[in-house]
């Protein structure tokens, strides 16, 4: 059977960059949007293809950064579903190595006792047949 293990788990300052590079490089690109979206409407609020021209430059990456964010939660929800679902059946497989453990157990004093009855009905007829010889 073979076995899952997780990743090893990354400390210190790599974990802090990898896991808040990605947020903040997407807080710098929608902040700097929408800096640029107030200054065009506060200096030129009438000029229009300024803003058409802006807008389009930066929603190519506003919605790599949405797809990027909302794809990423999902993934790592599955990820720690997956997690869970492990830890779930090592425990179940060690419950039902328990209880496999004691079935054969049990099974052996079974066969013991068994082996026991089927020893003491030899015994028992054998001193059975040296009565009716006794008698006879």
């Amino acid at each position: 059977m073979a076995t899952v293990t997780p990743a090893p788990k990354r400390n210190g300052w790599y974990d802090l960059f990898d896991s808040l590079l990605p947020y903040s490089l997407a807080l710098i690109v929608v902040a700097s949007f929408l800096i640029f979206i107030g200054v065009i409407l506060i200096r030129q609020p009438t000029d229009l293809d300024l803003l058409k021209t802006v807008s389009a430059i930066f929603l190519g990456p506003i919605g790599t950064i949405l797809g990027f964010y909302f794809g990423y939660r999902p993934a790592e929800k599955l990820e720690n579903r997956l997690q869970e679902l492990i830890d779930s059946n090592r425990e179940m497989l060690t419950e039902l190595e328990q209880k496999k453990s004691e079935l054969q157990r049990k099974t052996e004093l079974a066969t013991e006792t068994i082996e026991r009855a089927i020893a003491d009905k030899k015994m028992a007829l054998e001193q059975i047949e040296k009565l009716r010889s006794l008698i006879r």
